[in-house]
């Protein structure tokens, strides 16, 4: 079974909505079935927002972080899990000035420095499996991620991210 994590960009409205009906969560996660759902989460229109989805890179995405000592980075990304929705998904909200505060955090990464760093510590996925397979990916998945990140701050939105 494999885990994917996707990520919807959403202005502070949508955020605060959601905390204050965590069951709007459904509506977002589902694709907007109708433009009421859209509007009850306060998405213009009721059209979905911006999504990236990296498929099962989060993982490398983390150990790539931590264990090339990035940790502002990091931590940047795994905020605690957001208790309040009870569906199968692990869900974190990122607000719009943690957004901000995270791309400062992000920016500071170059990829062919991450890379060396990965390969010189011999990183190994939690299976324990060499990480140079998973490499490659990763950075790419790494590069869309803070470009999203960096759309974001810039538009002055949250981010919702969803793993499951």
């Amino acid at each position: 079974m494999t885990v994917l994590t996707g990520f919807h960009r959403v202005g502070a409205e949508t955020i605060e909505r959601l905390e204050a009906n965590p069951e709007l969560m459904d509506g977002l996660l589902g694709g907007l079935p109708d433009a009421a759902a859209g509007e009850r989460l306060g998405l213009r229109r009721g059209i979905a927002p911006p999504y990236l989805n990296i498929g099962s890179a989060w993982d490398e995405i983390l150990i790539l972080l931590a264990g090339t000592d990035h940790h502002a980075a990091y931590q940047a990304l795994h905020i605690s899990v957001w208790e309040d929705y009870d569906g199968c998904e692990e869900i974190r909200l990122f607000s719009p000035a943690l957004v901000k505060k995270g791309l400062a955090a992000l920016e500071d990464l170059e990829i062919d420095e991450l890379r060396r760093a990965a390969r010189r510590r011999r990183l190994r996925a939690y299976d324990g499996a060499p990480f140079d397979e998973l490499l490659e990916d990763a950075l790419d998945c790494f590069e869309s991620l803070r470009d999203f990140w960096r759309a974001a701050a810039r538009a002055g939105e949250g981010i919702v991210s969803e793993t499951g």
